[in-house]
């Protein structure tokens, strides 16, 4: 569990004895210069949109579509199974 979790620090080379020096010396800096850091401009992807609405008549083209292309199922019928 502890090599699975902490994988990267392993790779790192850093040991468990390591670890309160780089969280001291984290604090030291903060300490320092508490201001934050100017971060990226985020910008949007917009190769992905929403397909725009479909018209009446292309809904009703695709639904009638549909029903031509059902495949006619036979009717149930309780009496045939008595």
């Amino acid at each position: 569990m502890y090599e699975k979790r902490f994988q990267a620090w392993i790779d790192d080379g850093i040991t468990a004895d390591e670890i309160e020096g780089m969280y001291s010396s984290a604090m030291e800096a903060i300490r320092a210069d508490p201001s934050r850091k100017a971060k990226a401009a985020y910008t949007v992807d917009k190769s992905f949109r929403k397909p725009g609405k479909s018209t009446l008549e292309e809904r009703v083209a695709r639904i009638a579509a549909k029903k031509s292309a059902q495949v006619s199922l036979p009717i149930y019928c309780p009496s045939l199974f008595v």
